[in-house]
């Protein structure tokens, strides 16, 4: 009868004579440090491009939404792994183990939908984010208009005429000293 993994794993050199795995490949599945790596048997290059595929989809921005975006793919490329299992369990007819299996493609389903998730909650904080950032920029775009308007315009403007208040003082040839302010006639000088 052959075995679950003849169909993942056709070179099975990671299988010792007793037909377990050896415990040179613990360390791709397990411990806090590892990363996720196809298995033997397994094609590299197909997971570099669903990587490259999902990072195409979602174009992500940052490093944290990168790790959620390999997360996810990671997180495809296993729900695979259990169909291949899932298969082998029905055609072999084993319940038990069957059930294990079902129970792993719950748990990674549920890993890949909430890394959706997560990746559409981070999306909908950056455009928020973005947004609060573009009202701000336009906020401070707009007090600084204000400022160098203020600057030219002084705020005491005559009520009357809404102009700010001015005093020219010019010198006629024939008459002498000619002064204009609000309020008063400059086509009239002033006698002494």
């Amino acid at each position: 009868m052959p075995s679950p993994f003849d169909k993942l794993y056709p070179d099975r050199d990671h299988i010792s004579r007793h037909g377990t795995p050896n415990a040179r490949f613990y360390f791709l599945r397990y411990g806090l440090a590892a990363t996720f790596t196809p298995l033997p048997g397994e094609d590299p290059a197909r997971f570099r491009e669903l990587i490259e595929d999902f990072i195409r989809y979602w174009r992500p921005m940052g490093a944290l939404e990168e790790a959620v975006v390999e997360l996810c793919a990671e997180s495809f490329w296993r729900i695979g792994r259990v169909r291949a299992l899932e298969d082998q369990c029905l055609a072999s007819g084993d319940d038990a183990r069957l059930a294990r299996v079902l129970r792993y493609r719950n748990a990674i389903e549920r890993t890949f939908f909430r890394a959706v998730r997560q990746l559409q909650s981070l999306r909908r904080d950056n455009q928020l984010a973005e947004h609060r950032w573009q009202m701000e920029e336009a906020a401070l775009a707009q007090a600084e208009l204000k400022r160098k308007r203020d600057s030219y315009f002084p705020q005491d403007l005559d009520p009357d005429t809404q102009m700010p208040p001015f005093v020219v003082s010019a010198q006629h040839p024939e008459r002498g000293p000619v002064s204009t302010s609000p309020g008063s006639d400059p086509t009239k000088s002033r006698k002494r």
